[in-house]
């Protein structure tokens, strides 16, 4: 057994109980002569607390934008005129002209053709459109506003009786049948006589049902 270390331990605690014992002392003499009385009464005394207001920093200003510079067009590329090319026009060539003796040649006579023949509408017997496609082609606005009319036409009929062409003579009223009644006129089929072409005058009535 250490006896030196022992007797340092007993020392140690000696000296710490004696400092408990010091501490203790005081805390009493403090309260007996009112120390703690005063603690109580600087605790208690109202405090003056001064706010500092805070310091607001400025916004950055914001970055101005950058306008990048306009881009330089390049001026267009000169147009350089072709060379002008002169073609030298060839020399005329030599025309030889050989002379004939003329044939002795007998004078032709050409007989003007005949006149076609005017027959009015009952000697040619045409064929006139049935009523019911008259009907279903009448015009829109001539049967939206009622309006009823006739058309006659001169035909130039073929000797086989086909209607080879068609004028309008008189139409009542004007301008509003013409174009139906050529359009049929030209699928009429008349009876024809002889070898001979002919005029026939025809007739067509627009009337509404």
């Amino acid at each position: 057994m250490n006896y030196a270390a022992t007797q340092r331990n007993t020392l140690q605690t000696v000296v710490g109980f004696l400092l408990v014992l010091a501490l203790h002392v005081l805390l009493f003499y403090a309260l007996a002569h009112g120390l703690g009385q005063r603690l109580v009464e600087a605790v208690s005394t109202p405090m003056q607390v001064t706010l500092i207001p805070e310091q607001v920093k400025p916004l950055p200003e914001p970055p101005r934008p950058v306008v990048p510079p306009p881009k330089a067009v390049p001026p267009p590329p000169e147009v350089i005129p072709p060379p002008e090319v002169r073609v030298a026009a060839p020399s005329p060539a030599e025309t030889i002209t050989v002379a004939a003796a003329p044939l002795p040649t007998k004078p032709v006579v050409i007989s003007p053709p005949a006149a076609p023949k005017v027959r009015m509408g009952a000697e040619a017997n045409c064929s006139t459109p049935p009523p019911e496609e008259l009907q279903r082609r009448y015009p829109r606005q001539a049967k939206r506003d009622g309006v009823s009319g006739r058309v006659v036409l001169r035909l130039s009929v073929a000797p086989n009786g086909d209607v080879i062409d068609a004028v309008v003579r008189e139409a009542q009223p004007p301008k509003v049948f013409d174009a139906l009644a050529l359009d049929f006129v030209r699928r009429f089929k008349c009876s024809g006589k002889g070898n001979e072409a002919y005029f026939v005058d025809q007739e067509i009535t627009f009337k509404l049902d």
